[in-house]
Parts: structure tokens; C-alpha cells; sequence
């Protein structure tokens, strides 16, 4: 246990109590039971006409080779449910075009193998990677120009172990991803040796796609980027062993930094994430989450429940899931469990191109979420933006109502929920509601609005003046 992360627990008494009101608004739906009937999303490199009249791949053994069940013909085919894919950046970025920047827009072209060739107990298979920096410095975006192993395969988790070679007369440097995600990196392959590299995947959209990029050296155009080889001579495939439910149930939460857990040097700083197990019962202890990768991952548990907040600052939708974190998070959640889905702060932050998400775009990678819990017998439930410390006066100064800032967001949210019968809890209009309740200068204590000295110890001894931030 991390003592330094227990400041849910360190709470002032007067703080606490409106925290602990400001999160009550939460914990309205109390605990929503109940299967939620979704659609699949559609798949990313094979066409949703594709998607539906593919054939599963068997799982097992894919010995590759100019001799092997796989080789350099074998491109993806909706009868074998198996085979390669081209995936490239051929253009470049459109730059910025008004307040929002566009990279380069991935090429997938099905049934294509143009950087695999056949080998004696192996493919070989090309890759160019390279990153490119936009002007203001804030979006670094990676390309790679290669072909994907493509399976069709039932929405689960999966283990794949992938054995590489190397007939060259110089280390090779590897890195494997699974659904645009990376999975491993930096595996080194020395001269003429075999090195085997088992790697998950959660699959959500019907076709899982499998990188392999050699990464020795970095380029930062793509004119300076070399072309690499990898040298595979067999993949396996098997679906990971069936979740049960547990005791009790975990309650996940996917969000940002108005939700994240902070250690105690920041306190009086509090996700809501982090006061939530207060609603659950006796206190039992926390931990920090298993397999999780940063520290802010933080596990509550209780006598009635486990609260997995997940939340982490900075990130959008996207990013979220670009970075693996919703797949980490998919391979620990059961049936009966619950995952709290609140985005928006950050995705409509178009300064930060990395995490941008336009509301136009901002259903694709909702339903990502809601179908990637509901396929794994978990229930999702939407969460509106917390709101910030906004609002409008009438003309003599006195206060109108607090607003949401991010409207857009919650409206994708407040349409699938309607439409697919998705559970929501609209935290902005709750929110803005209980700011009204406190007013102008009362709505201060709810956020991170502290005089220097107020804390004389951590990251606010001289004060700060935070209008989003709890």
C-alpha cells in the first residue's frame, strides 16, 4: 500500500463534507443492474461488409514460410478469415487548419501483403517507422508503413506468442503491437538466434491486427526513416481462459484528472474518483491497482464493493485507449462489474492535438468503450463532464446558473445512452445544479480556489486558483 496516496482518506472535515455532497450526485444510479444489448463497432482494417461475412480464424499455430500455412500470398480473405493487410501513411499531414491540427490519415488496404516476403522457416516482413512533431510542439504523432497480420476472431481477450528469428549478422530491435497498440518493445533478437515474445490483446472490433516493426534506429521525417525487417517463423493465437464474476463487484472508472487519485503533497486536490468508495460501505483498505503501469491507478476497496480508479490526467477518449490503458483495463474486468466512462475536458482541448477529439468523432470512441465492457459481461455507465467553475450573471452581476463547458460531449453521451439504453449519469447537469446551490463565492470550496498559505505543506503553499480542478 502506498500511504503517500491516501489523502481520500486525510480529508479536512468541512472539505470532506462537500465532497462528499458534491459526489453524492454520482452515486444517484446507486448500483445499475442489468445487460445492455449493444452493436458491434465496426472493424478498423476490414470493411463492416467484410466484418460480417468473414470466417473466423481458427486459433492455434500459424507456422509462417515460404512452406508455411502462412507465406507472403496469404492476404486477408473474408473465407479463410485470415491473411495480410496493407497499412500506410502515404499523405502528408493537412497541418493545422484553423484551431485544429490534422495528421496523416492511415491507408489500410485489405488483402494486400506489399512489405511481406517468404523466407526458409520464416517471413520477412518490412517496416518503415517514423514521428513527426506538429509546429506548437504539443502533438508528436508515430507512422508506420507496413502490412498487418489480420484474424477474424470473436470479441475477447487473447494470448499470442510470437516467435522471431533473426538470419542476419546484426541485432535486431522489435516491436509488436496488437489493434494499433504497443504491446512489446525494444525485444532484442540477437544474430542468428530465436527469441519467442508473448504478448494480450482485447479485441473489440471482430479483427484482431497484429504489427511487426523493427525499431533499431529513430527517424523523425519519413525521408529519414529506413526500412527494417522482421523475421517471423510462427505466430499462436488462444483465447484467454473465461472471467467469472467476483465476490463483489469492482466498480472501474475511465477519466481524467477532475477524476484521478493525487498524492497527499497535492492535497487539497481530489479526483472523484478517489472519495467514491465512501458510498460502498466500511472502508476494508487501498492498494494500488495490479498490472497498472502508473501510479496514479489506484484500487479502494470496501466491505460491499471495489472501486479500480483507472483515471489518469491529461488524457481524452483517444489517448486513453491509444495507450493501452483501456485494453489493461478490459483484461481485468468480470462479469457483474461496472465501468464509469467520463470524458470530455480533454478532448476538446484542441491545443493538445494528441488528445483532440472533435464531437463529431467523439461516438466512435465512446462506443468503443460500451462495447468493449458490455462484450465482457460488464455493464458501462456514461458520465457527463464534472462541470468547472463557469457561469453566467444576470445584467446587475448577481449569478444566472453555472453552465457546462462541454455540452457537445455530453450530448453524444445523452444520445447513445437514450438510443442504446446505455445507463448515464449526467454529472454536468448535477453538477451545475449543486454549484447554483452554493452560489458564486460558495462554489469556490468545491474546487482548487486556496489562498497561499492554506496549505503551507505541498504542491499549493502559495495558493492556486483552479476553476476545473476539485
Amino acid at each position: 500500500m502506498n500511504s503517500k496516496l491516501r489523502n481520500g482518506r486525510k480529508l479536512s472535515r468541512e472539505f470532506k463534507k462537500n465532497i462528499r455532497k458534491g459526489a453524492s450526485i454520482l452515486l444517484s444510479m446507486a448500483m445499475v443492474a442489468g445487460s445492455v444489448s449493444l452493436s458491434d463497432v465496426s472493424a478498423v482494417t476490414v470493411s463492416a461488409a467484410e466484418k460480417s461475412t468473414a470466417v473466423n480464424a481458427a486459433t492455434g499455430s500459424y507456422v509462417m514460410g515460404k512452406d508455411g500455412k502462412i507465406n507472403s500470398s496469404t492476404v486477408f480473405d473474408t473465407k479463410t478469415g485470415y491473411g495480410f493487410s496493407d497499412f500506410e501513411y502515404p499523405d502528408a499531414a493537412k497541418d493545422w487548419v484553423g484551431a485544429v491540427y490534422y495528421p496523416r490519415e492511415e491507408r489500410v488496404t485489405t488483402g494486400k501483403a506489399s512489405y511481406v516476403s517468404d523466407g526458409e522457416g520464416y517471413l520477412a516482413i518490412e517496416s518503415k517507422v517514423w514521428t513527426e512533431t506538429e509546429k506548437t510542439g504539443y502533438g508528436t504523432f508515430t507512422y508506420e508503413n507496413t502490412s498487418t497480420l489480420d484474424f477474424a476472431l470473436d470479441n475477447a481477450d487473447y494470448k499470442i506468442s510470437v516467435e522471431l528469428v533473426n538470419p542476419t549478422d546484426k541485432e535486431l530491435t522489435v516491436s509488436l503491437e496488437a489493434e494499433n497498440i504497443t504491446k512489446a518493445s525494444g525485444v532484442k533478437v540477437a544474430a542468428g538466434k530465436t527469441v519467442t515474445q508473448d504478448i494480450t490483446a482485447c479485441l473489440v472490433d471482430g479483427v484482431l491486427n497484429i504489427k511487426f516493426l523493427e525499431t533499431s534506429a529513430s527517424a523523425t521525417s519519413e525521408s529519414d526513416a529506413a526500412v527494417g525487417k522482421v523475421y517471423v517463423s510462427k505466430v499462436s493465437i488462444s483465447k484467454a481462459a473465461e472471467k467469472t464474476a467476483g465476490e463483489k463487484p469492482t466498480i472501474f472508472i475511465a477519466s481524467d484528472s477532475t477524476v484521478q487519485t493525487y498524492e497527499s503533497n497535492y492535497y487539497p486536490q481530489t479526483g472523484w474518483g478517489q472519495t467514491l468508495h465512501n458510498f460502498f460501505g466500511d472502508f476494508v483498505e487501498e492498494r494500488e491497482c495490479k498490472d497498472c503501469e502508473y501510479s496514479q491507478a489506484q484500487t479502494y476497496e470496501t466491505v460491499n464493493a471495489i472501486v479500480e480508479n483507472r483515471a489518469i490526467g491529461g488524457r481524452s477518449s483517444k489517448s486513453f485507449i491509444e495507450e493501452g490503458k483501456f485494453d489493461d483495463l478490459l483484461e481485468d474486468v468480470k462479469p457483474g462489474d461496472y465501468v464509469l466512462v467520463q470524458w470530455g475536458h480533454n478532448d476538446a482541448t484542441t491545443s493538445r492535438p494528441n488528445r483532440y477529439v472533435s464531437p463529431e468523432d467523439f461516438g466512435y470512441w465512446m462506443q468503443y468503450y460500451v462495447d468493449g465492457v458490455t462484450q465482457r459481461g460488464a455493464t458501462p455507465i456514461l458520465v457527463t463532464p464534472v462541470a468547472r467553475y463557469s457561469y453566467t450573471t444576470n445584467e446587475d452581476g448577481t449569478l444566472k446558473s453555472f453552465v457546462g463547458n462541454f455540452e457537445k460531449y455530453g450530448d453524444v453521451m445523452r444520445k447513445m445512452a437514450k438510443e442504446q439504453n446505455i445507463p448515464i449519469v449526467d454529472l454536468t447537469a448535477r453538477s451545475t445544479a449543486l454549484c447554483n446551490e452554493f452560489g458564486i463565492e460558495g462554489a469556490k470550496s468545491l474546487f482548487l480556489m486556496v489562498e497561499a498559505g492554506d496549505y503551507p505543506e505541498g504542491a499549493y503553499a502559495g495558493g492556486a486558483n483552479d476553476s476545473t480542478h476539485l
